[in-house]
C-alpha cells in the first residue's frame, strides 16, 4: 500500500482541516466508496462521484487515476474491525452513496435554508447508521 500525501484528506494537516473534505472522506471510507487521490489538484476534475464525475475521472490519463493511499489506509482498518462483514457491503455502499448525494445538496449555496435543513437531517441519520460496525439490525435510512 502506498503512503498517503502529506495534504491528505485522510491525514491532520491540507485537505483533511476542510469540513467539506473531511466529511466525504469519512462517507467513502464508511462506504466503502473509492476516493481519487487529490495530491496537486483542487478535486472537483477529479471527483468522480454522480453520473458526470465518473466519466472525467475515467477520462483521465491512466497515470493520474490514483486511489487515494489514506483511503485504502482506512478501509483496511475498518476491515479489520468488522465493518464489511455479511451480506452487508451493499447496503453501506447504497447509504454511503445517498450520504454524498445529501451532502452536496447540504454544501450548495443554491439550496435554500429548509432544503439544507432537511438534507442536514438526512445526512446525520445516514452517518449515525454508517459509523455504526453490526448494521444488520438496523433499519436503512433512504
Amino acid at each position: 500500500m502506498n503512503k498517503p500525501c502529506d495534504t491528505c484528506a485522510f491525514g491532520k494537516a491540507g485537505a483533511a482541516l476542510e469540513p467539506h473534505n473531511h466529511l466525504k472522506a469519512l462517507i467513502c471510507s464508511l462506504g466503502p466508496r473509492p476516493f481519487a487521490c487529490h495530491h496537486a489538484r483542487d478535486g472537483h476534475e477529479i471527483d468522480w462521484h454522480g453520473h458526470k464525475g465518473l466519466l472525467s475521472f475515467a477520462l483521465l490519463p491512466r497515470n493520474q487515476r490514483r486511489i487515494c493511499a489514506g483511503w485504502q489506509r482506512e478501509v483496511a482498518k475498518r476491515a479489520k474491525a468488522g465493518y464489511f462483514k455479511g451480506p452487508y457491503k451493499a447496503i453501506r455502499r447504497a447509504v454511503a452513496d445517498a450520504a454524498l448525494e445529501e451532502l452536496v445538496v447540504f454544501t450548495d449555496r443554491k439550496t435554500s435554508r429548509s432544503g439544507k435543513g432537511h438534507a442536514k437531517t438526512k445526512l446525520w441519520r445516514m452517518m449515525r447508521f454508517l459509523c455504526r460496525r453490526d448494521i444488520g439490525p438496523l433499519r436503512i435510512p433512504l
